[in-house]
């Protein structure tokens, strides 16, 4: 038997407030990752920004200013560039920023991919499971730290400022398989001794 359990407004009293964003560009930094470092290739990427209605970089401005706020943008001079653009999601007319990061993952020479196999994922569930607990992170990737080296790769330009990125954008094409990889091994410190009362998955 499954039992499914929604919480509660007293249960969610209970959560410690800093596991929760205050705000709503918001992000947390996983510190025990290392800074990661990007092995590129010969050619560094760049691409010339698409020209940005007026209401496009209207609502490409708040998100821009809260990285910047919150230091996972800065200000530098960099030889490349991928462009930027703006992507309405039908569910609540919210607005995405999001960056073109094709021809960077394109010369990157990948590590191994940690994909998770739900199949896989599956069979380690044991048979007499009755409780689950779903985790959605949001904005995970940018939990983590760039290394100052390899932050000159991920430059967008706006308004005709050059900005790298101090965290691990988003779209990038081993950014999943990076934070698979550390959630993977933050949770394994954290599974109790006895597996039979507990099973971590990560996807």
């Amino acid at each position: 038997m499954v039992v499914l359990v929604t919480w509660q407004e007293q249960d969610l009293a209970k959560v410690p407030p800093q596991l929760w964003a205050q705000e709503p560009y918001k992000v947390g930094l996983i510190n025990t990752a290392k800074p990661v470092t990007l092995q590129e290739g010969a050619i560094q990427p760049w691409v010339r920004q698409y020209p940005l209605s007026k209401e496009t970089d209207e609502g490409i401005a708040p998100t821009i200013q809260a990285l910047i706020d919150q230091e996972n943008l800065h200000m530098g001079v960099s030889p490349c560039n991928t462009p930027i653009f703006l992507v309405k999601k039908s569910k609540g007319g919210t607005q995405h920023l999001v960056e073109d990061l094709h021809r960077l993952s394109d010369i990157m020479f990948p590590e191994f991919p940690i994909v998770p196999d739900p199949s896989v994922i599956l069979t380690s569930i044991l048979v007499d499971t009755c409780y689950f607990s779903i985790l959605d992170i949001q904005k995970s990737f940018f939990g983590i730290l760039l290394h100052p080296g390899s932050q000159y790769l991920t430059t967008l330009t706006f308004r005709g400022v050059q900005l790298l990125y101090r965290r691990l954008p988003q779209g990038y094409c081993e950014s999943s398989s990076i934070f698979n990889r550390i959630l993977g091994k933050d949770l394994a410190t954290s599974n109790p001794a006895d597996p039979l009362y507990s099973t971590l998955m990560t996807s």
